[in-house]
């Protein structure tokens, strides 16, 4: 039988343990790992090893996707970016299935009691909306072969229209402003889970959250120096609001009147052409206020 492009995949969450109801997104490079952490004994004076011990299991799933509408609608509908908003701060996800075959049966692996350890988000002007995200769980097994796949499909990709940002000058820190002049901006959570180990099995006792990071960058143009003076500010110690937003007005980064973020080194115009796709890079205090 031949094969062509490989395997369809789909990484399917929510619902029943054995019924989930939808799914992250087009799926556009998936890389489950399984780490038996292996220890190797060796010793003095002979060439091979004495014994090799497991050691705590470590499953992994690392993917890329896209996020994209619900099938058959022609406008982005409010769990577009449901998944990245509920999951991306390190909430438990129960089974997140890691599918290679829909029909006629269901071939592929369960990862159970899984989080979000790092989490990239992207997008560029002319182009899609982007995630990457490393999942961390405590156990990994094949998937339920009676599982019937019933949820709902995502198979049409967000673009870029369908994603705002808003960036408040420091002259008005809580009070963001569209900015319509973007070419690229992109944020990273790093949740920085530490794995707690089973003595008794070898596996994992729980996934703990550790201090989160969320670092980012927004390339933009503009108009003038002293547009570039008013976001920029004269204290680079004051937090201004830059917050994300998809479609449906649900924030992906940042909330209402809170001031998140801070620029972090940034290279000064010295001409009329240095106001173009200027790169800055920021620190914002969290996801979201707490």
């Amino acid at each position: 039988m031949s094969i062509y492009g490989g395997w369809s995949t789909t990484i399917w969450f929510g619902g029943a343990v054995g019924n989930p109801s939808t799914n992250v997104g087009i799926v556009t490079r998936p890389d489950p790992i399984f780490d038996p952490a292996l220890i190797e004994v060796a010793g003095t004076g002979k060439r091979g090893l004495y014994d090799i011990l497991m050691g705590i299991k470590d499953p992994r799933l690392t993917v890329e996707w896209i996020p994209g509408y619900i099938s058959g609608s022609g406008t982005p509908v409010s769990d577009s970016t449901n998944f990245i908003r509920t999951y991306q701060a390190g909430a438990q996800l129960a089974t997140l299935h890691y599918l290679v075959k829909k029909a006629p049966s269901a071939v592929g692996l369960t990862f159970s009691n899984a989080r979000i350890d790092r989490l990239t988000l992207s997008c560029r002007a002319g182009d899609v909306l982007r995630a990457t995200a490393e999942f961390l769980a405590e156990n990994v097994a094949a998937v339920d072969a009676l599982c019937p796949w019933s949820g709902v499909e995502i198979n049409k990709a967000l673009a870029w229209p369908y994603v705002s940002v808003y960036v408040a000058p420091k002259s008005a820190p809580t009070v963001p402003v569209e900015n319509t002049k973007w070419h690229e901006w992109r944020y990273e959570v790093r949740n920085n889970i530490e794995r707690l180990a089973n003595v008794n099995n070898k596996g994992t006792r729980s996934l703990e959250l550790r201090s989160r990071r969320v670092t980012g960058t927004l390339v933009w143009d503009f108009e003038n120096f002293t547009e570039y003076t008013d976001f920029v500010g004269a204290s680079a110690d004051a937090l201004f609001a830059l917050h994300v937003k998809d479609d449906d007005n649900n924030y992906l980064l940042g909330q209402a009147s809170w001031a998140n973020a801070q620029w972090g080194r940034l290279e000064v115009p010295h001409g009329p052409e240095d106001l173009q796709l200027k790169r800055f890079p920021f620190t914002s205090l969290n996801l979201v206020s707490e």
